[in-house]
């Protein structure tokens, strides 16, 4: 089986993969597309090899997230032939970069007949996640204030539009060029950081919300409200100390969200079928293309997900 792997330091395509193996819960499906992610970027280069050295898998497929696909061995929700799309536990298991994969059916949700295999790749981490932080981890409310900082990215771009969904004022934060888009999707007002410094704002917001990992508690707190919640993607990066400005009622957001959860994706879903949420994709490469696909990540000026996808083999 197919699946890319850590190989002299780089990652490689390789055909000698073992095959996903079924725990408790879990269902077997060919992965026909799969993202890639930021969080891939530090597995390739060797972030947490530690961790991964410890577990027994630094040289088996280390990355990718999220992925849509065909059950092959179904379970007690899902069947044999169903299209399902949702992400992978972050820290356990298989991940998606490989042809197929065990993977727990409650991470999992049915794929829209409105999404292709492709578009429903690039939806579930994103959707998910800003929805949990905006709505069950902040308690957002209609008219509150949230500033997106990095807005055009693979999460960026459903931020915006589930903040404006919940009837938030949204100020985006993205590069030169990206104003109409992010309009369309539901921003207020888009800002140019090569020209706005959000750092040195005079205004406030009741959310911050930090997509680009490079924003420091301390540097943004005089753009929180009395009571505003600085949300940043990787709290580790962002020099969180979850005391800081505890006096105002100020606070940071411990942002967690490990793994798909198909009752969300489900309610996201609902969305896409409604028209409310749009599925962005940034560019599509085949799977042996992966180098090029990763470059990609790295560039600026992305609109969404990057995605991968992996034709269907016996």
């Amino acid at each position: 089986m197919r699946g890319l792997a850590l190989r002299d330091g780089e990652l490689t395509l390789v055909e000698d993969v073992d095959p996903p193996r079924l725990g408790p819960g879990e269902v077997e499906v060919q992965v026909l597309a799969a993202s890639v992610n930021p969080t891939d970027l530090e597995l390739a280069a060797g972030v947490y090899d530690a961790g991964l050295a410890e577990a027994g898998r630094l040289h088996l497929p280390r990355t990718g997230l999220e992925l849509a696909g065909v059950v092959m061995r179904g379970g007690e929700r899902f069947r044999e032939g169903d299209e399902v799309f949702g992400y992978i536990d972050l820290l356990h298991g298989d991940k998606t970069h490989q042809e197929r994969i065990a993977i727990g059916e409650d991470a999992l949700a049915l794929k829209p007949p409105e999404l292709s295999f492709v578009e429903a790749a690039a939806l579930p981490l994103g959707a998910q996640t800003s929805l949990v932080a905006l709505r069950e981890e902040v308690g957002a409310q209609p008219g509150q204030r949230v500033l997106v900082n990095g807005a055009s990215g693979g999460l960026g771009v459903y931020a915006v539009q589930i903040a404006a969904r919940l009837g938030l004022h949204v100020t985006a934060v993205a590069g030169a060029g990206q104003g109409a888009f992010l309009e369309g999707l539901g921003a207020h007002r888009v800002l140019d950081y090569a020209t706005v410094d959000v750092r040195e704002a005079s205004e406030t917001f009741d959310v911050v919300f930090d997509l680009t990992t490079r924003l420091q508690f301390a540097e943004i707190a005089h753009l929180l409200g009395t009571d505003g919640r600085f949300i940043p993607s990787e709290p580790l990066k962002a020099g969180v100390d979850f005391t800081e400005g505890a006096e105002s009622g100020q606070r940071s957001v411990d942002l967690w969200v490990p793994r798909g959860d198909g009752e969300l994706l489900g309610e996201v879903v609902g969305w896409v079928r409604d028209g409310s949420l749009r599925v962005v994709v940034d560019s599509v490469f085949p799977f042996a293309e992966h180098a090029a696909a990763f470059r990609r990540l790295r560039e600026h000026g992305k609109r969404g997900r990057v995605v991968m996808t992996l034709e269907e083999r016996d």
